[in-house]
This record gives structure tokens, sequence and C-alpha cells, in this order.
């Protein structure tokens, strides 16, 4: 989740009974890919399809407008595209569509924000920001998540690499021994 926003990097975000139900209902049996998960109960945050598999946390919070219900807040959607899809028209649209059902479906927090992103090999002549009145829908490549979270990561396996060739075949405390002693 940190590839998207750094907002999406808290334990707050989990996986939500009421969001996952909601998601549910938007497909078909026949859409889903029955065999990809062993046992889909142990990750209701995931919902594998047939060409995609989407992924749905939140963060919840009390709702003063609503009774002080506890309510899902901030709901991240990512949807990942398999192997070469070119994201278009269509994927956009689709995305759009969660988002909407999701507002509709009256069970989150009244001020909730919803934010989808579509994650493909290519991205097709599409505005890859899209801010409508039910939430916020992205599109982004696998391509530029890499580069991404290396820039995120400061090139950390790079310097790691360069850190530990410079120590030597010895180890740490091998190293350490090696050195003398100091005596006052």
């Amino acid at each position: 989740r940190w590839l998207f926003d750094p907002q999406f990097d808290s334990p707050m975000y989990v996986s939500n009974s009421a969001l996952s139900t909601v998601i549910k209902k938007l497909f078909k049996e026949s859409d889903y890919d029955l065999e990809f998960l062993a046992n889909p109960r142990k990750r209701p945050d995931i919902v594998c399809l047939k060409n995609y598999t989407l992924k749905a946390v939140c963060t919840e919070r009390a709702d003063i407008d609503a009774g002080n219900i506890t309510k899902p807040d901030q709901v991240l959607i990512i949807e990942l595209k398999r192997g070469g899809y070119e994201i278009g028209q269509d994927e956009v649209a689709q995305a759009e569509n969660y988002v909407r059902q999701i507002r509709k479906s009256a069970m989150l927090h009244s001020k909730a924000d919803i934010y989808a992103y579509v994650v493909g090999a290519t991205i097709g002549d599409v505005d890859p920001h899209k801010i409508t009145s039910s939430g916020h829908i992205n599109v982004i490549s696998y391509a530029h998540l890499v580069d991404d979270s290396r820039k995120k990561l400061f090139n950390l396996r790079e310097k790691l690499d360069e850190h530990y060739k410079k120590l030597g075949d010895d180890s740490i405390v091998e190293n350490a021994l090696k050195q003398q002693k100091f005596n006052p």
C-alpha cells in the first residue's frame, strides 16, 4: 500500500466485512477465479477474478451523522490487471463503477473518501487521475510502481549491496575480533 501513497501505509487500513460484502456483490459468480486462493476466507480483502484481482481495505471512524456508528472511512481499492493488460476507457469506467457502487451502498462514513487504483502493464489513451463525485480513480503501470518503489526506498538494495561488499568475506564478528584491544 505504501507504493500508492504514504497515507495508505498505516496499520489502520484493514479488511472490513461490510466493504467486502459490497464489493463481492458487484460481480457474478462466473467472474470469480475460485482456484487462485486456496482459502479465500483467510483473505476477505482480496477478490480474485479471472482477468484481475481486487484488494479493498479501509480505515474506520465513528460517524456522528449516523448516531456514532463506526463505519468505513478512507477506502483504498487496488485493481491489479493480469499479464500484459493495457488500461483503457473500459477499465477506468469499471473502476468508476466500483467507486460509485460503494458510495451508493450507504455503508460508508458520511465524509468518507474512496481511492481506486487500476494497475496494468500499459496505459492507453486515458487520464491517469480522475476525480468524480464518488471518489478518486488513478491509473498506473507496473513499471511506474517499480520505478517509484526504487525512488521511495532510496535505492536501498544497491546501497546495502555496496555496503556488504565493502565488509569483505569476514563476518562482522570476525572483523571485530581482529581489532586490537584498547588498554587504558
